[in-house]
């Protein structure tokens, strides 16, 4: 845990010496989605604290570093694995936003063991390990890692992606909130944020009540939303260990470390794992998880 904590706070300050200066290349990848320099000077600063794990023969899975058939199948056939998202949010973080995480986690046969996430420009750090319990530590002070109480529906908190809530771009969402009683643009119970990573760790530490993101079309850019295990397989931990739950909107339970990363069936992250079904029921009622990633 100390070396995951390390390298994510190394990753974090090369993310903020970038962030300052704003002296950064800014590029495209071949799914639409913002990458820059500043993704992977964070991605070596991690390397560096875990090229010992490395040399042991733990494959380590990382959203920027390129996997080839024989590399998906050592990972689908590795016990361990480590899985790194050394900048989410790339888009907020080129804006200047403080929308923006690091995600580090260990898996182990398929579930997260241990897990950091690092928001450096909110001086927040959340860490769990599983059936240890989480640790919240923001601004220096240390709390332990809790989810909301909130139970109450009309006074939840939901966090989604500003994207999101564009009509042209993905109207199942859109009406689907609309249906749950929420007004799009001035309901004060929505709040939008980039990093799905962050996003999900502000439920763990009681920051948001539930959030849900569909793997869906978007009607406006013609590509796909499709989250990847990098952006959860930490806070899926911290959820957890915090008295949530996370799981696809179907109501599957996540499996890391497998030959392909996507979430095919989105994500549903909520504040009570005793309530988690019932909310995700009530949330996704009406919804056609496979008709809502067609082009129309």
């Amino acid at each position: 845990m100390e070396m995951l904590i390390k390298a994510a706070m190394q990753a974090g300050n090369e993310l903020m010496e970038n962030y300052f200066q704003k002296e950064f290349k800014i590029g495209q990848k071949s799914d639409g989605s913002v990458i820059s320099d500043a993704d992977f000077a964070a991605q070596k600063a991690i390397m560096r604290i875990m090229d010992d794990l490395k040399k042991s023969g733990v494959p380590i899975r990382s959203e920027e570093v390129k996997e080839d058939e024989a590399f998906r199948a050592f990972i689908q056939g590795s016990d361990r694995v480590f899985i790194v998202d050394p900048l989410d949010g790339s888009k907020e973080f080129t804006k200047g936003l403080d929308e923006f995480a690091i995600s580090i986690a260990m898996v182990e046969r398929g579930t997260p063991i241990q897990g950091v996430v690092y928001a450096p420009a909110r001086d927040l750090m959340m860490y769990a390990e599983k059936g240890k319990g989480g640790v919240k530590i923001h601004d220096g002070i240390e709390t332990v890692l809790r989810t909301s109480d909130q139970r109450d529906f009309s006074k939840m908190r939901l966090l989604v992606s500003s994207s999101e809530l564009n009509m042209k771009a993905y109207p199942d969402f859109v009406r689907n909130l609309e249906r749950l009683g929420y007004s799009v643009d001035s309901d004060q119970r929505v709040q939008a944020l980039g990093s799905t990573t962050l996003k999900t760790a502000m439920i763990a530490s009681g920051d948001g009540d539930y959030n849900f993101t569909f793997t869906a079309w978007d009607q406006k850019k013609g590509k796909m939303r499709i989250t990847k295990e990098w952006d959860i397989a930490a806070t899926y931990l911290l959820v957890r260990e915090a008295g949530g739950m996370m799981t696809d909107c179907a109501g599957n339970d996540f499996v890391f470390g497998k030959q392909d990363p996507k979430n095919y069936l989105g994500i549903f992250t909520s504040n009570s794992a005793e309530n988690h079904y019932g909310l995700l029921k009530h949330v996704t009622e009406g919804i056609d998880l496979e008709m809502i990633k067609k082009p129309r």
